[in-house]
């Protein structure tokens, strides 16, 4: 065999070993053991909502903190006319249908002691609380028409933070608390703007324009973390198992993430859920 076949075979052979990681062995471990069963889904009762935009109102500070919050409530544009019914009916919604593509079947805020236990992969999962914040973003752009000068935008536009804290139990794994995870997805107004430089005029303007958010539109992302959050808490317990399943004295350097669609395990940098206890 000449020395660019051995060497050829000896990278290929190196290939092959490092996707076979302890990490990739064990994700591939835990989707073969997935034996999708039933899921409980606790729904809130409400839906907190936070707004940190300030109002033009002399001696704010001075405020006592109820009428500080009652203010900053009414000066939002959308928090405090979202509905916390239907908010909670979009995420939860979503929720039950991402469990349902897995083939769990979903029960939704029945006592936990009737829960069934088929001996498959079950899990309790209660949405201990949804937030939604309301805050003013920067929008910042910069560019040069000549070596002599800087021409800066500033701007700000409406963000939201929707925040959820879970409390999720395996129902055949020993464990004396829940998992405490939390998610956070960030949205803001749509915003598109660039420099124009009048040529005639030698004048500088900025152009934009903004595809505000709405409440309608806050519902429609709702929507969309209830069916990520599915991916999300399968992609949580299956690193999480291998972390607790890895030889011993070895942490997993590596995270993965599966793709249900296409039966795939891959690379990912990060994750979107956080353990908190």
């Amino acid at each position: 065999m000449g020395k660019s076949i051995k060497y050829l075979f000896l990278i290929y052979f190196a290939t092959i070993l490092a996707s076979c990681s302890p990490e990739r062995k064990l994700a591939a471990k835990f989707v073969r053991d997935l034996k999708p069963g039933a899921v409980l889904l606790l729904a809130p009762d409400v839906v907190f909502k936070n707004s940190y935009k300030v109002p033009d109102i002399d001696n704010f500070e001075s405020l006592p903190q109820e009428a500080q919050d009652s203010a900053l409530l009414n000066n939002s544009l959308l928090v405090q006319y979202c509905d916390d019914s239907l908010y909670i009916k979009a995420f939860m919604d979503a929720l039950s249908k991402g469990f349902q593509s897995y083939g769990f079947s979903v029960n939704y805020n029945q006592p936990v002691n009737q829960f069934p236990d088929a001996g498959k992969s079950s899990f309790i999962i209660n949405i201990a609380q949804l937030q939604i914040e309301e805050y003013f973003d920067s929008i910042s752009d910069e560019t040069s028409f000549d070596l002599e000068s800087t021409n800066i935008f500033d701007f700000y536009i409406t963000a939201l933070n929707l925040n959820q804290w879970m409390e999720l139990s395996e129902v055949n794994r020993e464990q004396k608390e829940p998992d405490l995870i939390f998610t956070t997805r960030k949205i803001t107004d749509e915003f598109h703007g660039n420099f124009m430089y009048y040529l005639m005029s030698g004048d500088i303007e900025y152009e934009y324009s903004i595809d505000s958010l709405t409440v309608d539109k806050v519902y429609y992302f709702a929507r969309k973390l209830g069916q990520l959050h599915a991916n999300w808490i399968i992609d949580y317990l299956m690193n999480e198992s291998i972390r607790n399943n890895m030889p011993e004295g070895r942490l997993p350097g590596k995270l993965f993430t599966y793709d249900p669609r296409e039966k795939a395990i891959r690379r990912t940098n990060s994750l979107p859920v956080t353990r908190m206890q």
